[in-house]
């Protein structure tokens, strides 16, 4: 099947506007999100590991 030739710019703004949406994405979910994890999941295991050593 063919795509008509108006189609053709729309459809290269989606595309290419996905693909930004997900670079982004990605290096949000990099810089922000996952420091943010890891330091929770720190906190999480030294803190419930002091607990359990206080609780003694």
């Amino acid at each position: 099947w063919r795509i008509p030739g108006e189609i053709w710019p729309g459809l290269i703004a989606g595309l290419l506007s996905g693909l930004v949406g997900a670079l982004f994405f990605a290096v949000a979910h990099a810089v922000l999100i996952l420091p943010i994890w890891s330091r929770m999941g720190s906190a999480l295991s030294s803190g419930g590991a002091r607990r359990a050593a206080a609780a003694e």
